[in-house]
């Protein structure tokens, strides 16, 4: 017991001294007399783990992110003595040189990222939320201590992040530590990669579950054998009577994702899967829920969208982002 009163009390003092506290809270206008403070704490921590030419590197570039990591509630490391040490920050620095942008870990590593990221990194830095947002959100009491020096020309900025990264600063920061994209949604649609290739069913087939299937709620589903195609082939065409059938699919080599964007009122609603996205440990799949304009005639029937994609069978899990817009009518 006395040996774990011992550690936590180092733990909390360790917590402390890496500048784990939460900004004040308040209007944006009451952080102006901290930001000096955020500041000095960063490039102190930072120069520590960097080293001073790196902390000149970033200083002397023309657009350049140093960001200080989360540590909330730091884990006790053991040392080769025998003692314990608070959990250190992550460190990292994206610099902008004449060839891209450079990824500096604390490590000494420095990486290239690749141009989507690179592009997304300029992007961020020339949204004007990053300059004109809150310097921090008090809005829970996680003393995350994540701080992040943004600099382009003619700007520079010190933002910290108690309650975990938000905005285009923390979608920056997050970039910069993880050393490329992570989550495609966060980036805009013509800037994605073109993704896997997906490949849908003839027009005969694609007409018995399009508008009127027999899905009547909203779902997102991964096929990957046949017994589980041929249970939802049975669903989606129930309003057929009996059921067409069964579309031959090699399960070996690929899978089916589908979306049914569930009932709506009226016709002109549409259900895509535009884009399947391979990244680091999973399938990013987006769709579109597309509704009618308000001047589209449609037929006055319930209707139910589905829309099915082949793509390469893969046993990454498949996270789903919907996206939804009027449409022009068809």
């Amino acid at each position: 017991m006395r040996t774990f009163i011992i550690g936590f009390l180092a733990l909390l003092s360790g917590a402390a001294a890496s500048g784990a506290t939460p900004p004040p809270e308040g209007p944006e206008g009451s952080h102006s007399g901290h930001r000096a403070q955020w500041r000095s704490d960063l490039e102190r921590d930072a120069a520590a783990a960097l080293g001073a030419a790196v902390m000149a590197e970033i200083r002397s570039a023309r657009s350049a992110l140093l960001v200080r990591g989360p540590v909330s509630f730091p884990y006790m490391d053991r040392q080769p003595d025998g003692s314990y040490r608070p959990q250190r920050p992550a460190f990292a620095a994206g610099v902008r040189g004449s060839r891209g942008w450079i990824r500096i870990g604390a490590d000494g590593t420095r990486q290239p990222f690749d141009a989507a990221t690179g592009r997304e990194l300029d992007r961020l830095l020339s949204s004007p939320g990053l300059w004109s947002g809150p310097a921090a959100e008090a809005r829970c009491t996680d003393p995350g201590g994540a701080l992040v020096l943004a600099r382009r020309p003619r700007h520079e900025r010190v933002s910290a992040f108690p309650c975990g990264f938000e905005g285009p600063t923390g979608r920056a920061a997050k970039l910069v530590l993880a050393g490329g994209i992570t989550d495609w949604s966060e980036v805009p649609a013509e800037q994605r990669p073109a993704g896997l290739p997906l490949e849908r069913f003839d027009e005969r087939t694609a007409s018995a579950f399009r508008a009127m299937s027999g899905l009547y709620e909203e779902r997102m589903i991964v096929l990957r054998s046949r017994a589980e195609w041929q249970g939802q082939w049975r669903r989606i065409t129930a309003r057929q009577g009996e059921p067409p059938p069964l579309p031959p699919v090699d399960f070996e080599r690929e899978m089916l994702l589908m979306a049914a964007m569930g009932p709506k009122p009226s016709g002109g609603y549409r259900v895509v899967i535009d884009k399947v996205v391979d990244q680091r440990g999973e399938l990013l799949a987006f769709v579109r829920f597309v509704s009618p304009g308000r001047r589209c005639g449609a037929i006055a029937a319930v209707t139910s969208p589905v829309d099915i994609v082949r793509v390469p069978a893969s046993a990454k899990n498949v996270r789903w982002v919907v996206e939804g817009r009027a449409g022009d009518c068809p």
